[in-house]
């Protein structure tokens, strides 16, 4: 019978482990732990990592033993040990994770790519390494097919916030999927499966994300994530849409953007303010608001942007907890100076407007 090898590298767990997931839904599985020596002789492992790893693999195997699985063991190179379990018992997948590693995994995959191939065997990871992508960005701004402004932010983001958002992830999981610090719990707008929205910038974004299953940073962020952080949209939910809809969408990178970035359900574990915005912004950053049925600059009425008002009340409703925040000053000094009447309306406008967020 045809069976999967799940090899497991450093996810040493069985929740969120989508390679395991997608292959027991495939038929069999074989799961596979490998002892490398060549990987203990490089210098960034030590004996503590070992006594972790021990423990780990403990744990994993009681895990999967309440799965109705086994963990299988085995010393030696990958590629020896694959050819070892495929002379046995041919098989026709490989399932693992992608990993970031070094240069001595990444050396060490290509060899296990080369020997898939040869094998005629599967191998269902992407194979995209973070130091090939930085490589290549550099590459075309030296040969002038890139500007530096947008290679060096690019660099950036996969050296800095890609790494960082990584440890976030693993650091405070599991449980940090249930975090609300908000108290957020409107449900997703029908809408949201439509793009049936009066609200041109979201009407375009979702449609795009439904249709394409792709967005850009602030299509993402500053559209459909702000307009979730303002209307005070139930972060779980928010979090399932995105992982749902987005083919680039694996859960370590975008659970912590998504309830930490975009949301604040964290608290601020992982960013030092809301990302939030009124129609101006909006306005700025594109063309959206041409031909919107809502006015950007009309902050209350039935033609009024409903991001106006419910960016004002956001910053009301959560006064206790954000108006300490150095970097809310000026917002709040802003809402202050506002008269009593003007504040009034703004809140009726966006109590109003949450009410009926299905007919926006």
């Amino acid at each position: 019978m045809a069976y999967t090898v799940v090899w497991f590298k450093r996810d040493l767990r069985v929740h969120d482990h989508a390679p395991l997931i997608h292959a027991a839904r495939q038929g069999p599985v074989l799961c596979l732990y490998v002892l490398e020596p060549s990987l203990w002789a490089q210098p960034d492992c030590a004996l503590q990592h070992y006594g972790f790893l021990r423990e780990s693999l403990r744990d994993l195997a009681l895990q999967l033993r309440t799965c109705g699985a086994t963990l299988q063991l085995a010393v030696g190179e990958v590629p020896e040990v694959l050819a070892h379990l495929h002379a046995l018992q041919p098989f026709a997948r490989l399932a693992s994770h992608e990993e970031t590693g070094n240069a001595h995994t990444y050396a060490r995959d290509l060899a296990v790519a080369r020997w898939c191939r040869q094998h005629c065997v599967g191998w269902q990871v992407k194979m995209l390494h973070p130091l090939e992508v930085l490589q290549r960005a550099e590459g075309a701004w030296r040969s002038g097919q890139a500007p530096l402004a947008a290679v060096e932010g690019f660099v950036r983001q996969i050296l800095g916030w890609r790494e960082y958002v990584r440890g976030i992830y693993w650091a405070h999981m599991p449980g940090y999927d249930a975090h609300n610090a908000l108290g957020h719990h409107q449900p997703l707008p029908h809408w949201f499966w439509s793009g049936d929205t009066r609200m041109r910038c979201l009407h375009l974004a979702i449609t795009q994300s439904l249709q394409t299953a792709h967005a850009h940073h602030i299509q993402r962020l500053m559209v459909i994530g702000n307009f979730a952080l303002l209307a005070g949209l139930e972060p779980q939910a928010l979090h399932r849409w995105y992982l749902g809809i987005y083919i680039d969408a694996f859960e370590w990178v975008e659970l912590p953007n998504t309830l930490g970035m975009s949301q604040r359900a964290d608290g601020g574990v992982i960013a030092t303010k809301p990302y939030v915005s009124s129609a101006a912004y909006l306005q700025r950053m594109g063309d959206y608001c041409r031909g919107c049925a809502y006015d950007p600059k009309q902050k209350t009425g039935a033609r009024a942007c409903p991001f106006n008002a419910l960016y004002w009340d956001f910053f009301a409703r959560h006064a206790p907890a954000l108006q300490g925040n150095p970097r809310l000053a000026l917002v709040y000094r802003q809402w202050q100076k506002m008269d009593e009447p003007q504040q009034t309306a703004l809140r009726a406008q966006a109590t109003q407007l949450r009410q009926r967020l299905e007919t926006l």
